[in-house]
């Protein structure tokens, strides 16, 4: 039994996910034509700003739909972009972590012993840092 997708339109309160389930059914129901073009009709209607994600437009795009973005929507993917690819780069194994904390704490361990065998010289070697 195929469930009747005009039953369950996404609305301006829904999330870029209920839209793309949305399509989904559509085209299970109505084929891909038919269901991009109730789509869109749909979209003028009720679509919104917080439902126009990365993630539904390239959904979207996908199944041959192009829907309006605008520049805050093209900023915040390029932002989602970087911060993403920041992300990546930070993620490290567990010893590697390890490693790194190990030589920062060896270094200021180190520092505070040579400070500490030898302030007045290291007060000189800090002035000379200074000027």
């Amino acid at each position: 039994m195929k469930i009747d997708p005009s039953k369950d339109i996404p609305t301006a309160a829904s999330k870029s996910e209920d839209w793309i389930e949305w399509h989904k059914e559509l085209i299970s129901n109505l084929g891909a034509t038919q269901a991009n073009a109730l789509f869109l009709k749909a979209w003028r209607l009720r679509g919104s700003q917080s439902a126009n994600t990365l993630d539904l437009r390239t959904y979207l795009k996908d199944n041959g739909i192009t829907i309006s973005e605008s520049a805050w929507d093209k900023a915040v993917d390029v932002g989602a972009g970087a911060f993403g690819s920041i992300s990546d780069i930070f993620k490290m194994g567990k010893y590697a972590s390890i490693a790194i904390g190990v030589i920062i704490i060896g270094g200021l361990a180190v520092a505070v012993y040579n400070v500490a065998k030898n302030p007045v010289a290291s007060a000189k070697s800090g002035a000379k840092l200074l000027v």
